[in-house]
């Protein structure tokens, strides 16, 4: 029977402030090889400016050069309290090899969000 110890987590943000800066790259990868499910977990710890939002989408690559959307994680806007978010979970074998999360679109000049990402690696 599958249990917690069949489980990896990878972070790929740890404690990120993000905001006006639009990041094309994304944080860290993680390497889906050998796992069936992978599910995103964003934590919302801080936030400056009034009305912050944060559009994240999920990324897939098979080479880490070559990245393709895969999902829009739902909008993240002006917590007033530390918020864990629990995003969809996906089958790894039909992601590719790498997956990754980032923020394409840029927020208000006075407007930031701290955040961490991890993934949730399951055989």
């Amino acid at each position: 029977m599958p249990g917690i110890h069949d489980c990896i987590v990878e972070t790929l943000f740890s404690s990120a402030s993000v905001g006006e800066t639009v990041d094309t790259v994304g944080g860290s990868w993680v390497n889906t090889q050998g796992y069936e499910t992978a599910i995103i977990l964003i934590t919302a710890s801080a936030k400056s400016g009034t009305t912050p939002q944060l559009d994240l989408d999920v990324e897939i690559s098979g080479d880490e050069t070559n990245w393709h959307k895969l999902d829009d994680i739902p909008q993240i806007n002006d917590p007033t309290v530390t918020s864990t978010y629990r995003h969809a979970a996906y089958e790894v074998p039909a992601l590719g090899m790498f997956l990754r999360v980032n923020n394409p679109v840029a927020m208000g000049s006075s407007d930031t969000l701290t955040i961490e990402v991890k993934v949730m690696l399951k055989t």
